[in-house]
């Protein structure tokens, strides 16, 4: 991981920190999480303040996508060549919500 990534990561978990909920998901197990993020210090540092008072789901089985897939016939691909398709969001719109949620973000 990227120095600055690891450093804004924790900066944000402090921020968080016994205020705030904070859901993560990840395919990576825990144990593996210093190895991705290769600064030790870095680590320790984001997994206390993640592990701390947290409530940790491991799930296991088959994955939910694959079973899904195996049960339903497979979906026509978007045509990305086209100019815009209805699954493709209004970029006005996408600007609007954006201006919403930083008008909401509390200083």
């Amino acid at each position: 991981m990227i120095s600055q990534v690891g450093s804004d990561l924790l900066e944000i978990i402090e921020d968080r920190y016994e205020r705030r909920s904070t859901i993560i998901t990840s395919q990576v197990p825990l144990d593996r999480w210093y190895e991705i993020i290769a600064n030790p210090t870095l680590a320790d540092a984001i997994l206390d303040r993640l592990v701390h008072n947290a409530y940790r789901i491991d799930l296991t089985g088959e994955s939910m996508r694959k079973q899904r897939s195996q049960s339903h016939p497979k979906t026509p691909k978007l045509d990305l060549n086209k100019t815009r398709s209805k699954h493709q969001p209004d970029l006005g719109s996408v600007r609007q919500m954006a201006a919403f949620k930083s008008e909401r973000r509390p200083e």
